[in-house]
């Protein structure tokens, strides 16, 4: 969703902050995890994801 892209998540691959559930994609066959970029910049990738997720429900 930080990509403005709805994706199938990985049941494996997840995070609790601020008391949301956020799931992350792996790409290319499983090699690269999405969570590796939300670690890298936390804050920002949960802005863009809320803000993709409020659209989507508008």
């Amino acid at each position: 969703m930080s990509e403005d892209k709805q994706v199938n998540p990985s049941p494996k691959s997840w995070e609790i902050r601020d008391g949301k559930l956020y799931f992350f994609t792996r790409l290319f066959f499983g090699i690269i995890d999405a969570k590796r970029q939300w670690v890298k910049d936390p804050a920002t990738k949960m802005y863009l994801a809320d803000k993709a997720y409020e659209k989507m429900n508008l």
